[in-house]
Protein backbone atom coordinates (compact mmCIF):
# COMPACT_ATOMS: atom_id res chain seq x y z
CA UNK A 1 0.00 0.00 0.00
CA UNK A 2 1.33 3.38 -0.98
CA UNK A 3 2.68 5.73 1.68
CA UNK A 4 1.62 9.36 1.93
CA UNK A 5 2.74 12.08 4.35
CA UNK A 6 -0.09 13.00 6.68
CA UNK A 7 -0.19 16.60 5.48
CA UNK A 8 -0.97 15.33 1.96
CA UNK A 9 -3.70 12.91 2.98
CA UNK A 10 -6.61 15.15 2.03
CA UNK A 11 -5.41 15.94 -1.50
CA UNK A 12 -4.43 12.43 -2.55
CA UNK A 13 -6.20 9.46 -4.04
CA UNK A 14 -6.20 6.94 -1.23
CA UNK A 15 -4.61 3.73 -2.42
CA UNK A 16 -6.64 0.67 -1.52
CA UNK A 17 -5.24 -1.89 -3.93
CA UNK A 18 -5.62 -4.69 -1.38
CA UNK A 19 -9.38 -4.22 -1.14
CA UNK A 20 -11.55 -6.72 -2.96
CA UNK A 21 -14.69 -5.79 -4.84
CA UNK A 22 -17.51 -5.53 -2.28
CA UNK A 23 -19.40 -8.82 -2.22
CA UNK A 24 -22.86 -8.88 -3.74
CA UNK A 25 -25.44 -10.45 -1.41
CA UNK A 26 -29.16 -10.89 -1.74
CA UNK A 27 -29.38 -10.33 2.01
CA UNK A 28 -27.74 -6.91 1.94
CA UNK A 29 -29.77 -3.83 0.96
CA UNK A 30 -28.27 -2.17 -2.11
CA UNK A 31 -28.42 1.50 -3.12
CA UNK A 32 -30.92 2.29 -5.84
CA UNK A 33 -30.52 6.09 -5.77
CA UNK A 34 -27.55 8.17 -4.72
CA UNK A 35 -28.67 11.47 -3.24
CA UNK A 36 -27.01 14.82 -2.65
CA UNK A 37 -27.25 14.69 1.15
CA UNK A 38 -28.92 13.20 4.17
CA UNK A 39 -30.00 15.28 7.16
CA UNK A 40 -30.26 14.36 10.83
CA UNK A 41 -33.06 15.49 13.14
CA UNK A 42 -30.64 16.88 15.75
CA UNK A 43 -30.97 17.28 19.51
CA UNK A 44 -34.45 18.79 19.28
CA UNK A 45 -35.80 15.98 17.12
CA UNK A 46 -38.03 13.09 18.08
CA UNK A 47 -35.50 10.39 17.17
CA UNK A 48 -31.94 11.69 17.83
CA UNK A 49 -30.49 9.84 14.85
CA UNK A 50 -26.87 8.74 14.68
CA UNK A 51 -24.79 6.21 12.75
CA UNK A 52 -22.26 3.76 14.17
CA UNK A 53 -19.32 3.58 11.74
CA UNK A 54 -18.14 0.33 13.39
CA UNK A 55 -14.61 1.73 13.27
CA UNK A 56 -12.41 1.91 16.36
CA UNK A 57 -11.95 5.49 17.56
CA UNK A 58 -8.21 5.51 18.05
CA UNK A 59 -4.90 6.91 16.88
CA UNK A 60 -4.36 7.15 13.13
CA UNK A 61 -7.90 8.17 12.17
CA UNK A 62 -8.12 10.59 9.23
CA UNK A 63 -11.52 11.99 8.23
CA UNK A 64 -12.62 14.16 5.32
CA UNK A 65 -16.24 15.29 5.15
CA UNK A 66 -18.45 17.83 3.42
CA UNK A 67 -21.36 18.98 5.57
CA UNK A 68 -23.42 21.93 6.72
CA UNK A 69 -25.16 22.83 9.97
CA UNK A 70 -28.96 23.01 9.80
CA UNK A 71 -29.16 24.51 13.29
CA UNK A 72 -26.73 25.11 16.14
CA UNK A 73 -27.10 23.59 19.60
CA UNK A 74 -28.80 25.69 22.24
CA UNK A 75 -28.39 26.15 25.96
CA UNK A 76 -30.32 22.95 26.68
CA UNK A 77 -27.54 21.05 24.91
CA UNK A 78 -24.79 23.03 26.58
CA UNK A 79 -24.09 24.70 23.23
CA UNK A 80 -22.28 21.48 22.25
CA UNK A 81 -22.84 19.15 19.31
CA UNK A 82 -20.69 16.35 17.96
CA UNK A 83 -20.43 15.63 14.24
CA UNK A 84 -18.14 12.64 14.79
CA UNK A 85 -16.50 11.39 17.95
CA UNK A 86 -16.04 8.92 20.78
CA UNK A 87 -14.89 9.04 24.41
CA UNK A 88 -13.71 5.92 26.20
CA UNK A 89 -14.28 4.85 29.81
CA UNK A 90 -10.59 5.70 30.19
CA UNK A 91 -11.34 9.34 29.35
CA UNK A 92 -9.47 9.17 26.03
CA UNK A 93 -11.01 11.19 23.19
CA UNK A 94 -11.10 10.85 19.45
CA UNK A 95 -13.27 13.73 18.28
CA UNK A 96 -12.64 14.51 14.59
CA UNK A 97 -15.16 17.38 14.68
CA UNK A 98 -17.35 18.95 17.34
CA UNK A 99 -18.94 22.27 18.22
CA UNK A 100 -18.26 23.24 21.80
CA UNK A 101 -18.43 26.46 23.84
CA UNK A 102 -15.42 28.64 24.40
CA UNK A 103 -17.08 31.15 26.70
CA UNK A 104 -20.57 32.46 27.30
CA UNK A 105 -20.30 35.20 24.67
CA UNK A 106 -19.04 33.00 21.85
CA UNK A 107 -20.48 29.55 22.45
CA UNK A 108 -19.91 28.05 19.02
CA UNK A 109 -16.44 27.06 17.85
CA UNK A 110 -15.10 24.52 15.36
CA UNK A 111 -13.09 22.10 17.50
CA UNK A 112 -11.39 18.73 17.55
CA UNK A 113 -9.90 16.59 20.28
CA UNK A 114 -7.13 14.02 20.47
CA UNK A 115 -6.55 12.21 23.76
CA UNK A 116 -8.02 14.64 26.31
CA UNK A 117 -8.13 18.40 25.59
CA UNK A 118 -10.23 20.05 22.88
CA UNK A 119 -8.61 22.57 20.54
CA UNK A 120 -10.48 25.24 18.60
CA UNK A 121 -9.73 27.08 15.40
CA UNK A 122 -8.19 30.46 16.08
CA UNK A 123 -8.65 33.81 14.36
CA UNK A 124 -11.60 35.82 13.17
CA UNK A 125 -14.45 34.32 11.24
CA UNK A 126 -14.12 30.88 12.82
CA UNK A 127 -17.66 30.70 14.19
CA UNK A 128 -19.87 28.00 12.67
CA UNK A 129 -22.68 29.38 10.51
CA UNK A 130 -25.94 27.69 9.61
CA UNK A 131 -26.27 26.89 5.90
CA UNK A 132 -22.58 27.20 5.01
CA UNK A 133 -21.16 24.08 3.40
CA UNK A 134 -17.88 23.13 5.06
CA UNK A 135 -15.14 20.71 4.15
CA UNK A 136 -13.71 19.19 7.33
CA UNK A 137 -10.24 17.66 7.22
CA UNK A 138 -9.26 16.08 10.51
CA UNK A 139 -6.15 13.95 11.07
CA UNK A 140 -5.78 12.53 14.58
CA UNK A 141 -2.30 11.05 14.46
CA UNK A 142 0.24 10.67 17.25
CA UNK A 143 2.68 13.63 17.16
CA UNK A 144 0.86 15.20 14.19
CA UNK A 145 -2.76 16.23 14.69
CA UNK A 146 -4.25 18.66 12.20
CA UNK A 147 -7.71 20.14 11.74
CA UNK A 148 -8.85 22.27 8.81
CA UNK A 149 -12.26 23.78 8.14
CA UNK A 150 -12.90 25.31 4.72
CA UNK A 151 -16.11 26.95 3.57
CA UNK A 152 -16.79 25.57 0.09
CA UNK A 153 -20.20 27.19 -0.47
CA UNK A 154 -22.05 30.06 1.17
CA UNK A 155 -18.96 31.78 2.60
CA UNK A 156 -15.24 32.31 2.08
CA UNK A 157 -13.24 30.93 4.95
CA UNK A 158 -10.44 28.48 5.73
CA UNK A 159 -8.43 27.89 8.88
CA UNK A 160 -6.13 25.19 10.25
CA UNK A 161 -5.06 24.20 13.74
CA UNK A 162 -2.27 21.73 14.49
CA UNK A 163 -1.09 19.94 17.61
CA UNK A 164 1.73 17.54 18.50
CA UNK A 165 0.43 15.37 21.34
CA UNK A 166 2.79 12.39 21.59
CA UNK A 167 0.49 10.06 23.55
CA UNK A 168 -1.11 6.98 22.08
CA UNK A 169 -4.88 7.36 22.04
CA UNK A 170 -7.25 4.41 22.10
CA UNK A 171 -10.85 4.84 23.30
CA UNK A 172 -11.97 1.19 23.00
CA UNK A 173 -15.18 2.61 21.48
CA UNK A 174 -16.54 2.77 17.91
CA UNK A 175 -16.75 6.16 16.23
CA UNK A 176 -20.28 7.57 15.95
CA UNK A 177 -21.47 10.04 13.33
CA UNK A 178 -23.95 12.82 14.21
CA UNK A 179 -23.42 12.20 17.95
CA UNK A 180 -20.70 11.65 20.53
CA UNK A 181 -20.24 8.06 21.62
CA UNK A 182 -19.67 8.65 25.34
CA UNK A 183 -18.53 5.23 26.55
CA UNK A 184 -21.33 3.53 24.61
CA UNK A 185 -24.04 6.16 25.09
CA UNK A 186 -24.89 8.55 22.21
CA UNK A 187 -25.20 12.20 23.24
CA UNK A 188 -24.52 15.75 21.97
CA UNK A 189 -26.48 15.11 18.77
CA UNK A 190 -25.84 17.32 15.75
CA UNK A 191 -28.40 18.78 13.33
CA UNK A 192 -26.50 18.59 10.04
CA UNK A 193 -26.56 17.73 6.38
CA UNK A 194 -23.90 15.31 5.20
CA UNK A 195 -22.79 15.35 1.57
CA UNK A 196 -19.82 12.96 1.74
CA UNK A 197 -17.46 11.41 4.23
CA UNK A 198 -14.28 9.35 3.95
CA UNK A 199 -12.29 7.80 6.80
CA UNK A 200 -8.81 6.30 6.56
CA UNK A 201 -7.10 4.51 9.42
CA UNK A 202 -3.78 3.21 10.76
CA UNK A 203 -3.49 2.72 14.50
CA UNK A 204 0.33 2.52 14.33
CA UNK A 205 0.72 5.85 12.51
CA UNK A 206 3.13 8.35 14.07
CA UNK A 207 3.84 11.85 12.76
CA UNK A 208 3.70 12.38 9.02
CA UNK A 209 5.17 9.26 7.44
CA UNK A 210 2.55 6.53 7.47
CA UNK A 211 0.30 4.37 5.33
CA UNK A 212 -3.44 5.01 5.55
CA UNK A 213 -6.03 2.51 4.41
CA UNK A 214 -9.46 3.72 3.40
CA UNK A 215 -11.88 2.09 5.85
CA UNK A 216 -15.12 3.96 5.04
CA UNK A 217 -16.09 5.88 1.93
CA UNK A 218 -19.66 7.03 2.55
CA UNK A 219 -22.11 8.29 -0.06
CA UNK A 220 -25.70 9.27 0.87
CA UNK A 221 -28.23 6.97 -0.76
CA UNK A 222 -31.68 5.44 -0.71
CA UNK A 223 -31.54 1.65 -0.64
CA UNK A 224 -33.79 -0.95 -2.24
CA UNK A 225 -35.58 -1.43 1.10
CA UNK A 226 -36.84 2.15 0.90
CA UNK A 227 -34.57 3.44 3.68
CA UNK A 228 -32.02 6.24 3.39
CA UNK A 229 -28.51 5.77 4.70
CA UNK A 230 -24.81 5.92 3.83
CA UNK A 231 -23.45 3.54 1.21
CA UNK A 232 -19.88 2.49 1.98
CA UNK A 233 -17.94 1.89 -1.22
CA UNK A 234 -15.30 -0.05 0.70
CA UNK A 235 -17.45 -2.73 2.30
CA UNK A 236 -20.32 -2.53 -0.17
CA UNK A 237 -22.78 -2.08 2.72
CA UNK A 238 -25.41 0.54 3.47
CA UNK A 239 -25.15 1.95 7.00
CA UNK A 240 -28.54 2.95 8.38
CA UNK A 241 -29.25 5.28 11.32
CA UNK A 242 -30.08 4.29 14.87
CA UNK A 243 -32.43 6.25 17.12
CA UNK A 244 -31.41 7.22 20.65
CA UNK A 245 -35.00 8.05 21.65
CA UNK A 246 -36.74 4.97 23.03
CA UNK A 247 -39.44 3.66 20.72
CA UNK A 248 -38.59 6.11 17.93
CA UNK A 249 -38.38 4.98 14.32
CA UNK A 250 -34.76 4.93 13.18
CA UNK A 251 -35.40 6.38 9.73
CA UNK A 252 -34.42 9.45 7.77
CA UNK A 253 -37.56 11.19 6.51
CA UNK A 254 -37.48 10.64 2.73
CA UNK A 255 -39.39 13.87 2.11
CA UNK A 256 -37.59 16.25 4.48
CA UNK A 257 -34.22 14.69 5.29
CA UNK A 258 -32.99 13.35 1.94
CA UNK A 259 -31.59 15.46 -0.88
CA UNK A 260 -32.25 15.22 -4.60
CA UNK A 261 -31.14 12.21 -6.60
CA UNK A 262 -27.84 13.04 -8.25
CA UNK A 263 -25.46 11.48 -10.76
CA UNK A 264 -22.40 13.22 -9.39
CA UNK A 265 -19.20 11.95 -11.04
CA UNK A 266 -17.75 10.93 -7.73
CA UNK A 267 -20.52 8.43 -7.11
CA UNK A 268 -18.36 5.82 -8.80
CA UNK A 269 -15.47 3.82 -7.49
CA UNK A 270 -12.62 3.31 -9.93
CA UNK A 271 -13.26 0.06 -11.85
CA UNK A 272 -11.50 -3.10 -10.76
CA UNK A 273 -11.83 -5.12 -13.97
CA UNK A 274 -12.19 -4.10 -17.59
CA UNK A 275 -13.44 -6.14 -20.53
CA UNK A 276 -11.70 -5.81 -23.86
CA UNK A 277 -14.73 -4.15 -25.44
CA UNK A 278 -18.35 -3.17 -25.01
CA UNK A 279 -20.82 -3.28 -27.88
CA UNK A 280 -24.20 -1.88 -28.89
CA UNK A 281 -26.87 -3.97 -30.60
CA UNK A 282 -27.58 -1.56 -33.47
CA UNK A 283 -31.30 -1.51 -32.62
CA UNK A 284 -31.88 0.80 -29.65
CA UNK A 285 -28.60 1.00 -27.71
CA UNK A 286 -26.89 4.35 -27.38
CA UNK A 287 -24.92 6.47 -24.90
CA UNK A 288 -25.46 10.19 -24.28
CA UNK A 289 -21.94 11.62 -23.93
CA UNK A 290 -23.09 14.81 -22.23
CA UNK A 291 -20.91 16.87 -24.60
CA UNK A 292 -22.35 19.37 -27.07
CA UNK A 293 -21.61 19.08 -30.79
CA UNK A 294 -19.55 22.12 -31.65
CA UNK A 295 -16.78 23.53 -33.80
CA UNK A 296 -13.32 22.25 -32.87
CA UNK A 297 -14.30 18.70 -31.85
CA UNK A 298 -11.81 15.88 -32.42
CA UNK A 299 -12.32 12.14 -31.89
CA UNK A 300 -9.93 9.19 -31.64
CA UNK A 301 -11.51 5.75 -31.33
CA UNK A 302 -10.87 2.07 -31.84
CA UNK A 303 -14.04 0.43 -33.13
CA UNK A 304 -15.21 -2.74 -34.83
CA UNK A 305 -18.48 -3.05 -36.74
CA UNK A 306 -20.48 -6.24 -36.14
CA UNK A 307 -22.55 -5.46 -39.21
CA UNK A 308 -22.48 -2.70 -41.80
CA UNK A 309 -25.86 -0.93 -41.77
CA UNK A 310 -27.35 1.16 -44.53
CA UNK A 311 -26.41 4.15 -42.36
CA UNK A 312 -24.84 3.84 -38.94
CA UNK A 313 -23.47 6.69 -36.82
CA UNK A 314 -20.81 5.79 -34.30
CA UNK A 315 -20.79 9.29 -32.80
CA UNK A 316 -22.80 12.28 -33.92
CA UNK A 317 -25.77 14.63 -33.90
CA UNK A 318 -27.94 16.42 -36.47
CA UNK A 319 -30.77 18.93 -36.66
CA UNK A 320 -32.19 17.41 -39.86
CA UNK A 321 -31.25 14.81 -42.46
CA UNK A 322 -29.47 17.11 -44.90
CA UNK A 323 -28.22 20.12 -42.95
CA UNK A 324 -26.95 20.72 -39.46
CA UNK A 325 -24.93 17.51 -39.57
CA UNK A 326 -22.20 16.74 -37.08
CA UNK A 327 -20.89 13.18 -37.27
CA UNK A 328 -17.43 12.49 -35.99
CA UNK A 329 -17.76 9.03 -37.56
CA UNK A 330 -20.43 7.11 -39.47
CA UNK A 331 -20.52 4.37 -42.10
CA UNK A 332 -22.56 3.31 -45.11
CA UNK A 333 -21.96 0.05 -47.00
CA UNK A 334 -19.38 1.69 -49.27
CA UNK A 335 -17.65 4.31 -47.16
CA UNK A 336 -16.23 5.51 -43.83
CA UNK A 337 -17.63 9.03 -43.42
CA UNK A 338 -17.55 12.24 -41.41
CA UNK A 339 -20.47 14.68 -41.41
CA UNK A 340 -20.51 18.47 -41.03
CA UNK A 341 -22.76 21.45 -41.73
CA UNK A 342 -24.59 20.52 -44.96
CA UNK A 343 -23.05 17.27 -46.09
CA UNK A 344 -20.48 14.61 -45.45
CA UNK A 345 -17.18 13.49 -46.87
CA UNK A 346 -16.02 9.95 -47.51
CA UNK A 347 -12.66 8.33 -47.26
CA UNK A 348 -11.63 7.60 -50.85
CA UNK A 349 -9.18 5.22 -52.47
CA UNK A 350 -9.18 1.53 -53.30
CA UNK A 351 -10.68 -1.03 -50.93
CA UNK A 352 -12.06 1.66 -48.66
CA UNK A 353 -15.45 0.13 -47.84
CA UNK A 354 -15.97 -0.75 -44.15
CA UNK A 355 -15.86 -4.47 -43.36
CA UNK A 356 -17.61 -6.15 -40.45
CA UNK A 357 -15.29 -7.87 -37.98
CA UNK A 358 -12.31 -5.60 -38.68
CA UNK A 359 -10.91 -3.42 -35.92
CA UNK A 360 -10.46 0.19 -37.06
CA UNK A 361 -8.60 3.14 -35.60
CA UNK A 362 -10.51 6.28 -36.58
CA UNK A 363 -9.47 9.88 -36.03
CA UNK A 364 -11.63 12.79 -37.11
CA UNK A 365 -11.42 16.53 -36.59
CA UNK A 366 -14.32 18.87 -37.36
CA UNK A 367 -13.21 22.48 -37.23
CA UNK A 368 -14.03 25.61 -39.17
CA UNK A 369 -11.83 25.60 -42.27
CA UNK A 370 -10.53 22.05 -41.91
CA UNK A 371 -12.30 18.71 -41.54
CA UNK A 372 -10.18 15.56 -41.47
CA UNK A 373 -10.89 11.83 -41.29
CA UNK A 374 -8.15 9.21 -40.97
CA UNK A 375 -8.88 5.47 -40.85
CA UNK A 376 -6.52 2.54 -40.31
CA UNK A 377 -7.23 -1.14 -39.77
CA UNK A 378 -5.59 -3.71 -37.52
CA UNK A 379 -3.41 -5.92 -39.66
CA UNK A 380 -0.67 -8.29 -38.51
CA UNK A 381 -0.17 -6.51 -35.23
CA UNK A 382 0.02 -2.98 -36.66
CA UNK A 383 -2.22 -0.33 -38.20
CA UNK A 384 -2.52 -0.26 -41.99
CA UNK A 385 -4.14 2.68 -43.85
CA UNK A 386 -7.60 2.11 -45.26
CA UNK A 387 -8.10 3.40 -48.80
CA UNK A 388 -6.31 6.74 -49.15
CA UNK A 389 -5.72 6.74 -45.39
CA UNK A 390 -6.79 10.36 -44.87
CA UNK A 391 -9.35 12.73 -46.36
CA UNK A 392 -9.18 16.47 -45.72
CA UNK A 393 -11.87 19.01 -46.56
CA UNK A 394 -11.50 22.76 -46.11
CA UNK A 395 -15.04 23.97 -45.62
CA UNK A 396 -15.64 27.26 -43.86
CA UNK A 397 -18.52 26.85 -41.44
CA UNK A 398 -21.17 29.58 -41.48
CA UNK A 399 -21.36 31.21 -38.07
CA UNK A 400 -22.87 28.81 -35.53
CA UNK A 401 -23.53 26.05 -38.06
CA UNK A 402 -21.41 23.50 -36.19
CA UNK A 403 -22.74 24.47 -32.75
CA UNK A 404 -25.99 22.53 -32.91
CA UNK A 405 -27.15 22.85 -29.32
CA UNK A 406 -27.37 19.05 -29.26
CA UNK A 407 -25.38 16.56 -27.23
CA UNK A 408 -23.32 13.97 -29.04
CA UNK A 409 -24.55 10.38 -28.87
CA UNK A 410 -22.35 7.32 -29.05
CA UNK A 411 -23.55 4.26 -31.04
CA UNK A 412 -26.28 6.45 -32.60
CA UNK A 413 -27.02 9.90 -34.03
CA UNK A 414 -28.84 12.47 -31.91
CA UNK A 415 -31.50 13.68 -34.30
CA UNK A 416 -32.97 16.61 -32.39
CA UNK A 417 -33.07 14.59 -29.18
CA UNK A 418 -34.20 11.32 -30.75
CA UNK A 419 -31.61 8.61 -31.44
CA UNK A 420 -31.43 7.14 -34.94
CA UNK A 421 -28.85 5.55 -37.26
CA UNK A 422 -27.95 3.03 -34.54
CA UNK A 423 -24.50 1.47 -34.77
CA UNK A 424 -24.00 -2.29 -34.28
CA UNK A 425 -20.42 -1.76 -33.15
CA UNK A 426 -17.80 -2.67 -30.56
CA UNK A 427 -15.85 0.03 -28.79
CA UNK A 428 -12.31 -0.65 -27.55
CA UNK A 429 -11.34 2.93 -26.68
CA UNK A 430 -12.69 6.43 -27.23
CA UNK A 431 -11.31 9.93 -26.70
CA UNK A 432 -12.95 13.24 -27.46
CA UNK A 433 -11.35 16.69 -27.46
CA UNK A 434 -12.95 20.10 -27.84
CA UNK A 435 -10.30 22.64 -28.66
CA UNK A 436 -7.25 21.58 -26.65
CA UNK A 437 -9.27 20.07 -23.80
CA UNK A 438 -9.75 16.33 -23.45
CA UNK A 439 -13.42 16.10 -22.44
CA UNK A 440 -14.01 12.32 -22.62
CA UNK A 441 -11.63 9.38 -22.23
CA UNK A 442 -13.82 6.29 -22.22
CA UNK A 443 -12.70 2.77 -21.45
CA UNK A 444 -14.79 -0.42 -21.29
CA UNK A 445 -15.49 -1.35 -17.68
CA UNK A 446 -17.78 -3.15 -15.26
CA UNK A 447 -19.43 -0.72 -12.85
CA UNK A 448 -18.71 -2.07 -9.34
CA UNK A 449 -22.17 -1.25 -7.94
CA UNK A 450 -23.88 -3.98 -9.99
CA UNK A 451 -21.15 -5.34 -12.30
CA UNK A 452 -22.98 -3.97 -15.36
CA UNK A 453 -21.01 -3.30 -18.57
CA UNK A 454 -20.39 0.41 -18.96
CA UNK A 455 -17.93 3.00 -20.22
CA UNK A 456 -15.83 4.65 -17.54
CA UNK A 457 -14.74 8.21 -18.26
CA UNK A 458 -11.29 8.87 -16.81
CA UNK A 459 -11.84 12.62 -17.22
CA UNK A 460 -15.09 13.13 -15.29
CA UNK A 461 -14.74 9.98 -13.12
CA UNK A 462 -18.23 8.78 -14.03
CA UNK A 463 -19.81 5.79 -15.71
CA UNK A 464 -21.77 6.02 -18.95
CA UNK A 465 -24.36 3.34 -19.47
CA UNK A 466 -26.86 2.40 -22.12
CA UNK A 467 -29.58 5.04 -22.44
CA UNK A 468 -31.59 2.89 -24.83
CA UNK A 469 -32.09 -0.83 -24.22
CA UNK A 470 -31.31 -2.93 -21.15
CA UNK A 471 -27.50 -3.07 -21.00
CA UNK A 472 -24.53 -2.82 -23.27
CA UNK A 473 -22.73 -6.10 -23.91
CA UNK A 474 -19.15 -6.72 -22.83
CA UNK A 475 -16.69 -9.29 -24.11
CA UNK A 476 -13.17 -10.22 -25.03
CA UNK A 477 -10.31 -10.74 -22.61
CA UNK A 478 -10.64 -9.21 -19.15
CA UNK A 479 -7.82 -7.50 -17.30
CA UNK A 480 -7.22 -5.39 -14.20
CA UNK A 481 -8.29 -1.81 -14.79
CA UNK A 482 -5.32 0.59 -14.48
CA UNK A 483 -5.56 2.10 -11.01
CA UNK A 484 -7.85 -0.71 -9.84
CA UNK A 485 -9.03 -0.36 -6.26
CA UNK A 486 -8.31 3.37 -6.05
CA UNK A 487 -10.67 5.61 -4.12
CA UNK A 488 -10.79 9.38 -4.08
CA UNK A 489 -12.19 11.88 -1.63
CA UNK A 490 -15.43 13.42 -2.87
CA UNK A 491 -14.78 17.11 -3.48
Amino acid sequence: MKKHPAHEVFALLFSAAALALPAESADQPRPVDFVEWIQTDGPGGDRNLYIDTELAAENGLVMTAEMSWVSLPGADEGFAACFAGATGTNGKRIWPYILAPNDASTPYRHKFSYNNGALQLMGGGNYPTVGVRYRIESALIRKAQSFTVTAVAGATYSATRTNVSAEWCKTEQPLFLFALNNAGTPEQFSHVRLYSLTIATNYMATAGDATFEVARDFVPCVADNGRAGLYDRVSGRVFFPQAAVDGATAEFDLDAEVGAVTNRPAMAKWPLVRPEWVEADGMDDYVDLGVMARDGTRMLAEVEWNDIPAAGTFCGAATNATRGLFSTYRVTPDFHRMGYYNGSSTLGGANCAPVAGVRYRVETSLADGEQVITVAKSENGSWAPVGAGTRTVNLAFPAGSADLGLQLYLFARNMNGVPDEFAPARLYSFKLWQGDALVRDLAPAFEPADNAPALFDKVSKRYFRNAGGYRLTAGGATSAFPGAGTFWVIK
